[in-house]
């Protein structure tokens, strides 16, 4: 990235984003448990408490599994993306056999997690249904709604921070530090 491409003027966008990643960072204890390890680690080894709980560990186990492998996927697929001065050691890493092999088998993972997945919430339904109230579609919207009322913001987030900040870091967030030659 050349200095006249870093050289853009900051924008509301900018401000916008800077003003709400502050804020985020000065929230309550408890947002943060929210994006606590020990606390999901906590959650992740307790023992299950109900017989469909017990009866269904195993495939809750393969769900973390395909999710951790397709997390670690990604990973490896966002400094593929990243702007680097020296890719060729990246180039390399990709071309190995166990690369390719990972292509390979990733369509398969996120098959896998929407299977595992979709049965997770056929049982956990079925069980709502058949401890809970009656099913009206009402209580399947307003779920559906409260989901994406949850994601929404980070996702929101993550958006302004690519529209806003990431053209401005060049080979990475050190890339403002340096002097230009």
């Amino acid at each position: 990235m050349t200095a006249k491409e870093l050289d853009k003027p900051v924008n509301i966008l900018h401000g916008v984003f800077a003003v709400l990643y502050g804020t985020i960072l000065v929230l309550p204890d408890s947002v943060w448990m929210e994006f606590s390890l020990k606390r999901s680690f906590r959650r992740l080894t307790v023992a299950p408490q109900t017989k469909i709980q017990r009866d269904f560990a195993y495939v809750e186990g393969f769900r973390v599994l395909t999710v951790l492998l397709i997390s670690s996927v990604h990973t490896t697929m966002g400094f593929g993306i990243s702007p680097m001065v020296n890719p060729e050691a990246l180039e390399g890493l990709f071309g190995t056999a166990f690369m390719r092999m990972t292509a390979a088998i990733f369509p398969m993972l996120v098959h896998t997690f929407f299977t595992i997945s979709g049965l997770l919430l056929a049982v956990n339904f079925l069980e709502f249904i058949e401890t809970g109230p009656r099913f009206r579609w009402s209580l399947f919207f307003s779920g559906v709604l409260s989901r994406y009322l949850r994601m929404v913001p980070a996702y929101f987030v993550l958006w302004l921070y690519q529209i806003s900040w990431s053209d401005r870091l060049g080979d990475g967030p050190f890339e403002l530090l340096k002097s230009p030659a």
